[in-house]
């Protein structure tokens, strides 16, 4: 699609409900269509071919990505899906959701996040704004520009990097296991109405300890201590959403909790 500046003031700047969301740019509202015109001025290359890959495979539980925009013929943004009546997980906080409905929402999100990992894809910049859930109780990933193909490494900042202990924080490059450790605690604060993001995340990176500590307090129970501790600290990528099928007393839980 082609547009001229012309067009560009044509159109309706969409409002977001949350402050803290960021788009890398502006979004714009018309016909029930969402129109991202771009304001990052690196890694446009990168964003392309990740909006490529989007509108040539559908990522499952993601807006549709409809086409590209190109101002006097140069990259400027693209046209996607308008989620109706849908909130990021931070404005989700502010609701209660019963333990089934959580469990769906956690799986329409792992349903894109292993989509992608199956390709060897990484979502990279996770965080509360970019999982939105509609009324009707599905999870949905967005904001994809910043997807890290094999061979990108650190091209795109990846918002935050993980902190093993007390000595210090660690830059850690970006791997399905991050992916999955923040997606976790995404899915953790909208399980438990808290954004335990934003409790345990500094400028320099997730407190990985504090987490811990915060998850055995939110459920109360030590049994958990060994599988949560596989999933922070194991060799091997243990999926939240796998974790939660497999963990009934996890379930058990959380159902008896009174937010």
């Amino acid at each position: 699609m082609n547009v001229t500046n012309e067009d560009i003031k044509r159109l309706e700047p969409f409002q977001l409900k949350s402050n803290s969301f960021q788009t890398g740019g502006t979004i714009y509202h018309y016909n029930d269509v969402l129109y991202k015109i771009l304001s990052e001025y690196f890694f446009k290359d990168e964003i392309m071919r990740n909006v490529d890959f989007q509108i040539e495979n559908h990522i499952p539980n993601s807006p549709h990505i409809y086409e590209k925009i190109f101002l006097h013929g140069n990259f400027y943004g693209y046209s996607m899906e308008y989620l109706r009546n849908a909130i990021t997980f931070r404005e989700a906080t502010k609701y209660c959701y019963d333990i089934d409905k959580c469990l769906g929402i956690v799986h329409d999100i792992y349903t894109g996040v292993k989509f992608l990992h199956d390709r060897d894809i990484l979502l990279g910049d996770v965080h509360m704004d970019n999982l939105m859930v509609d009324d009707k109780g599905h999870g949905y990933l967005i904001d994809l520009d910043h997807m890290l193909f094999p061979g990108d490494d650190y091209k795109f900042n990846t918002l935050y990097s993980l902190k093993y202990s007390h000595d210090g924080y660690r830059n850690i490059k970006s791997s399905k296991k991050t992916d999955n450790i923040k997606v976790m605690l995404c899915c953790l604060s909208l399980m438990f109405g808290i954004d335990i993001e934003n409790e345990m995340i500094s400028s320099y990176g997730i407190d990985v300890e504090s987490v811990y500590e915060k998850y055995i307090m939110l459920v109360g129970s030590e049994e958990l201590k060994n599988y949560f501790c596989d999933i922070i600290q194991g060799k091997d990528v243990i999926y939240f959403d796998d974790f939660c099928n497999a963990n009934d007393l996890f379930c058990h839980k959380k159902r008896n909790l009174v937010k």
